[in-house]
């Protein structure tokens, strides 16, 4: 039984993240922020197993928020799928939810923003 809940549990929590940034999201966006799916959890009130604590999952935006911006090289973030939503996450973490994804194409060149508070 706890098992089907952190199930629906992590779903909701990466559809709530797909649905805070669905106005700014572009999927083949070469710049993106992090949010920490543990934290993300926190705020909605969700509980989820330990492992999720400090897995990120990648929201391509069209713009950034104000804040420092890193180049990260594509090839680092090839072990993600991308959901419905845009975002993107560990392919064990989507299959565990239970959602739908595909392959996450990163660009060569990445653009990562460091300086966003928002979660």
């Amino acid at each position: 039984m706890t098992k089907r809940k952190d199930h629906n549990n992590l779903a909701d929590v990466l559809k709530g993240i797909g649905k805070v940034y669905e106005t700014r999201i572009e999927s083949s966006s070469r710049k993106y922020v992090l949010v920490d799916i543990g934290i993300a959890a926190k705020v909605l009130g969700l509980p989820l197993e330990e492992k999720y604590d400090g897995m990120k999952a990648i929201v391509p935006v069209r713009n950034f928020p104000p804040g420092v911006n890193y180049e990260v090289n594509g090839s680092e973030l090839t072990g993600y799928v991308q959901l419905k939503s845009g975002i993107a996450v560990e392919r064990d973490a989507a299959e565990a939810a239970g959602l739908k994804h595909q392959q996450y194409q990163p660009r060569k060149r990445m653009i990562l923003n460091l300086g966003s508070t928002e979660q």
